[in-house]
Formats: structure tokens, C-alpha cells, sequence
């Protein structure tokens, strides 16, 4: 339907007759933070910028918010950024927001649209074009099928420069990007693993709120809880889900549980005892964090497609 939608404010876009000699690759994020999929595109424009010859330029569009961090690191690499929020400040709809991104992009004289990460708007977006080639960059939505993308890119440590998934051809951006260990925060860790010494084991889930917000995952969590008095569960997120705590409370193992807030995954990944996923959703950059210290990391392996459950972060570590 959304795609439908969007067909009905469809224009063909040509590459312009008049692009530099370098083309221009725009590159799209919902909102402006530095989760681990923001951080490979930085890491990957920066491989980029070293090339030469320089074989594209890119601009980074950010539909919502500002972040310091992120302005900063594209700064440092050189990357124009363009701030949504500010650029279009008067418009609400987001039709008009899309509309104002199409006609930006023309102007800036863009050749491919990179579409990062979730799908959410991609539907109707792609199906309007926002540029004469449509790219989508996802770690982990493989399964999901659209018309109107042009290409596919991915995480994932092959030999191969692709990968295929559900019949379809991923161009690859290899995970080992960035540092995943801060040996400076070894003492610090400790200490927060000795404040809950009276427990044997420190679960943790270091992933944003919604994720953990499942109730087939909660429960498991709740039922180790049970079945193991001496264990606590440190969970992360911007804030406190209700849902989440609502379960806990529901379930009386609030005791046992303890929200940690929006951390350093670097330091809790190496204070914790075993890394508990979650799931239909999983984390990336974090597990490997937790593995690089030689913490278990416990996944879900019931998908009810098993070519994702072999193809996910397993596969990509591989």
C-alpha cells in the first residue's frame, strides 16, 4: 500500500548530463545518532576518502535530530552533512519532506541514494525515486523484499566482495571496522562486577529499549531469572520501557533486574558475565564486543526461516 502510495508522486530521474567528474553518493539516516550501523558508514566513508583515485563523494542527509558526536566524526572524514531538521524546519507533512529531499538531491546532483539501515518510509520513498539509482545498506533485514531497489549492501567478513540472501545479491562492508576492546576500562569493569558480588552470574543485554521490549524474549529472561536466584540481569535503553518493567514487576523478579541506562557498551560488555541477545531482533557491533572479551553470547536460534539464523551475525563472523 505504501508503495502505491507512493507511486502516485513518481518522477523519473536521469543522471544530471552535467555531474562533475566525480559522481555523488547521498546517503540517508532516519535519525541522528551513533548506533553501530552509523558508525560502519562513517568507518566505510573514511576507507572511502583515502582512495585514490577518489571514486565518489558523499553527502550524508540525516532526516531527524543532531548529533554532536556524529557532526564531529563526519567533519573529521569530510563528509557534507545536511540536517533535515534545520533545512526544512517549516515543513510537517512528510510527503513535503520527502518532496524537499527528491528536489535536494537533484540539486546536489546525486547519482545514488543509500538508504541506511531500517526500511521504515523506504517504500513509498524509493517508489516516488529519490535518485536515479535506489540503495539500500541493512545489517540484519535480509528477508524483507521491495521493488524499486536497485541494489543491496551488507555487513559481513567474506573473502567474496557479496554475499546472497533469500536469492538476492548483498554487496559486503566487512564488520571488523572499529576497535571492539578498551583495555583502559578493565579496572573500571571490575569494580562494577564486584558491586554485585553477591551474585554468580551478571546477564546483561546491552541493546536498545525496543528490542528487549519482546515478550517472547522477556520471558525466557524471566524464567533463567527464576531458575537461578543468584543471577541479576543488567538491561540498557534510552529510557526505562514500561513494557519492560511492567513484565518484571509482574513477574517479581524485579530484584533481580537492574536498568543501567544509555552506557558504554565497551565497558559493561567486559563487567558483565554472559551476553543474552535479543530476539525476533538482534544485535551487532555490541555481541561482538562481548565476544572480543570472551563473554558467552547467547543467541536465538528458532527463526522460523533458517537461512537467517545461519546467514545473521553467526554468518557474518564467519
Amino acid at each position: 500500500m505504501m508503495e502505491h502510495a507512493g507511486r502516485a508522486f513518481h518522477c523519473e530521474l536521469p543522471v544530471s548530463t552535467n555531474i562533475d567528474d566525480i559522481p555523488k553518493i547521498g546517503f540517508f539516516i532516519h535519525n541522528a545518532s551513533t548506533l553501530a550501523h552509523i558508525q560502519l558508514m562513517c568507518s566505510a566513508l573514511d576507507g572511502a576518502s583515502k582512495t585514490s583515485p577518489r571514486l565518489f563523494l558523499p553527502v550524508v542527509y540525516i532526516f531527524s535530530g543532531y548529533d554532536e558526536t556524529l557532526a564531529s566524526n563526519l567533519n573529521r572524514i569530510g563528509v557534507k552533512a545536511i540536517w533535515l531538521d534545520k533545512e526544512m524546519s517549516y515543513l510537517t507533512k512528510v510527503l513535503d519532506k520527502f518532496l524537499w529531499l527528491r528536489e535536494h538531491m537533484r540539486q546536489d546532483q546525486i547519482s545514488a541514494c543509500v538508504w541506511m539501515s531500517t526500511s521504515a518510509g523506504m517504500t513509498f520513498a524509493f517508489s516516488m525515486r529519490l535518485a536515479p539509482i535506489q540503495i539500500w545498506w541493512s545489517a540484519k533485514f535480509h528477508p524483507n523484499c521491495f521493488n524499486n531497489v536497485d541494489g543491496y549492501i551488507t555487513c559481513h567478513n567474506t573473502g567474496n566482495y557479496n554475499v546472497r540472501f533469500f536469492g538476492r545479491e548483498w554487496l559486503t562492508v566487512p564488520i571488523g571496522f572499529c576497535d571492539l576492546v578498551d583495555d583502559s576500562l578493565v579496572e573500571e569493569a571490575r569494580g562494577l562486577r564486584n558491586k554485585f558480588h553477591r551474585f554468580d552470574i551478571v546477564l546483561g543485554t546491552l541493546a536498545r529499549e525496543e528490542k528487549i521490549a519482546s515478550p517472547d524474549f522477556l520471558a525466557t529472561i524471566v524464567k533463567i531469572l527464576k531458575n537461578n536466584p543468584k543471577t541479576i540481569w543488567f538491561y540498557t535503553g534510552r529510557k526505562n520501557h514500561p513494557m519492560i518493567q511492567k513484565y518484571l514487576n509482574s513477574a517479581n523478579v524485579l530484584a533481580q533486574s537492574r536498568f543501567i541506562g544509555w552506557v558504554d557498551t565497551k565497558l559493561y560488555a567486559q563487567a558483565i558475565d554472559i551476553f543474552a541477545d535479543t530476539w525476533p531482533l538482534g544485535s551487532g557491533l555490541v555481541g561482538m564486543q562481548a565476544m572480543a572479551v570472551g563473554k558467552p553470547y547467547v543467541f536465538y536460534h528458532g527463526y522460523s526461516m533458517p537461512e537467517e539464523g545461519r546467514k545473521g551475525l553467526m554468518g557474518a563472523l564467519g
